[in-house]
């Protein structure tokens, strides 16, 4: 696998990145039980079967990124996946991942979406988020584990072609300052920036002479958002928002990619 290029998170009060040696996070994970049915799972193990199962998969993973909570207790993954064909003009790749948690503040999941390269931040555009369980870490979490892993890489892999035909429709369309204005005040009423990041998006968008579409639209609020949002949770969710709220601009009838819940688990 390639050597990182980018960080999910440089070092925040939240994260300490980029983590992606197993033998570095079994040493600084945080692996206690919050109660008699949780069962906290080694991100370490969790990240060595996901990087098997994407290799069963024949999902060639590059440019690896990570970053472990101050506590140790959350992780988050995510890696590029090689397209079968280079194309230079693309600008993005594809990228899937996935978050653990000891904390019970969620489920285990897993991220798809897109590395938009011509981005000074980390450039995650997450598009949608695959929650393979409703439950918690419990017992049958260890048990469970590789086929949840492999649904959420088989819904990655039945998504990745409408993924990449939003991202080409984007790249498509004309840039205005209705379609930006838009995006802002979605935004903004989902309460993701204020009034210094408003004006830092105009600025950033102003910046980019050489692409007159709805992509400068993204990588300008990428940036922005990628830089000013500390965690890079919230970073990443702000980025789907941002993504499904700039395509229903461009085309209404936009159905947003939904959760994938495993009713069973």
């Amino acid at each position: 696998m390639a050597e990182v290029s980018a960080k999910i998170v440089k070092g925040s009060k939240y994260f300490d990145g980029n983590i992606i040696d197993p033998e570095f996070i079994k040493a600084n994970e945080h692996l206690e039980s919050h109660g008699p049915r949780h069962v906290p799972v080694s991100h370490a193990l969790i990240l060595d079967a996901f990087r098997s199962k994407c290799e069963q998969m024949n999902l060639m993973l590059f440019n690896e990124q990570g970053a472990l909570s101050k506590c140790g207790e959350r992780y988050m993954y995510v890696a590029e996946v090689m397209p079968e064909t280079a194309d230079a003009t693309q600008n993005y790749h594809l990228a899937v991942g996935f978050r653990s948690f000891n904390d019970e503040s969620s489920v285990f999941q897993m991220s798809c979406g897109a590395k938009i390269l011509n981005v000074d931040c980390a450039g995650i555009c997450q598009t949608s988020v695959i929650i393979p369980s409703r439950r918690k870490h419990t017992k049958t979490i260890h048990e469970l584990l590789d086929s949840k892993i492999e649904s959420g890489l088989e819904t990655f892999k039945q998504d990745a072609l409408v993924t990449e035909e939003n991202l080409k429709l984007i790249k498509e369309t004309p840039y205005s300052d209705e379609l930006l204005g838009k995006l802002i005040v979605s935004l903004g009423r989902a309460k993701r920036i204020g009034n210094t990041n408003i004006m830092k998006i105009l600025e950033e968008a102003d910046m980019i002479k050489d692409d007159n579409t709805a992509w400068k639209i993204l990588t300008a609020c990428l940036n922005v958002t990628g830089k000013r949002i500390a965690n890079p949770l919230q970073s990443m969710d702000t980025s789907k928002l941002m993504h499904d709220e700039l395509m229903k601009a461009i085309k209404p009838e936009y159905v947003p990619l939904g959760e994938v819940l495993d009713e069973a688990a």
